[in-house]
């Protein structure tokens, strides 16, 4: 196996950090996208990888020795350190479809969840609480505690924010970054700083309704002290993912329109470095699949 398959990896996974390090400068909506999208990229990375290794094996067999016919009449040599990289990437694939397949079926739970029941649901008691379910149209849940902890202004924040996730489809980023962490767990970090990036875009939505930043900022952290914990999967919530760094970033001014600019420009470069790189695994993982036949 060649060292050059690891290329378009050790680049997605450079392009990623750089996008994590340049997170707090990056547009709210710029870094959502080239957050998700560098995840996504690198899970596809490793996969192809790991495909490549395990093929690279299963050419070495006999044609005979299996119920695959193979387009070779001989077999190629596989020597052990092959055989053992080959034998992991196969049982990382499998270990890897378990977990999305969780995955997949705890994100459809929530979009039922959020698909059935009035759009706004007020819960009479329990904990401080206030987040969205996806699905069509979503749903926000708020408890009326949370409600009590926050003054007109700030609950009139907490609708505007809940609504920003629904209607940008936040969930979507949130499960393609947690799908490529389940494919490549290095990746997790990466798909925090998605979830941040969410709460960062609904938090700069909220302040264009209300028209004051001050407001939300406070409304933020007021909900965070009220709740005092995070509601798991992509249930999007106001006082959840870096609030100490979000009331920060509301204290100051939105960043210029040139920011925006050169941050797409910087992203677009990473991409296509990154695609451009892609090819050559994409090469060699087709170099070796065209010595297998279809299963017989």
């Amino acid at each position: 196996m060649s060292a050059s398959l690891i290329v378009p990896l050790v680049v997605a996974l450079f392009a990623a950090g750089v996008l994590a390090a340049l997170l707090h400068r990056l547009p709210p909506v710029l870094a959502a996208w080239a957050l998700s999208g560098a995840a996504v990229l690198g899970a596809v990375a490793v996969l192809s990888l790991l495909v490549t290794m395990v093929l690279e094996v299963l050419h070495g067999f006999p044609p005979g020795a299996g119920p695959a016919l193979w387009c070779m009449p001989g077999s190629a040599s596989v020597d052990p350190v092959t055989s053992v990289l080959g034998v992991l990437a196969l049982a990382w694939i499998g270990v890897a479809l378990v977990r999305v397949g969780r995955r997949r079926r705890s994100y459809g739970a929530l979009r039922v969840a959020g698909a059935a029941g009035p759009e706004v649901e007020i819960l009479a008691s329990g904990a401080p609480t206030a987040y969205c379910l996806p699905g069509r149209p979503g749903r926000i849940v708020v408890s009326r505690s949370m409600l009590r902890a926050l003054g007109p202004q700030e609950r009139e924040v907490l609708f505007a924010h809940e609504r920003s996730h629904l209607t940008h489809g936040h969930d979507r980023f949130i499960h393609a970054a947690d799908l490529a962490s389940d494919i490549f767990p290095p990746l997790a970090l990466l798909a925090s700083r998605v979830r941040y990036a969410t709460e960062r875009w609904a938090d700069e939505d909220a302040a264009a309704d209300v028209g004051d930043r001050g407001v939300v900022a406070r409304a933020v952290a007021r909900a965070a002290l009220a709740q005092g914990d995070l509601r798991p999967g992509v249930a999007s919530a106001l006082a959840g993912h870096g609030v100490r760094r979000r009331v920060d970033a509301l204290r100051c001014d939105p960043q210029p329109h040139r920011a925006t600019v050169i941050a797409a420009l910087i992203g677009g470069l990473g991409s296509a470095v990154l695609l451009g790189s892609s090819t050559l695994q994409v090469h060699h993982l087709a170099v070796v699949a065209e010595h297998v036949c279809r299963l017989a």
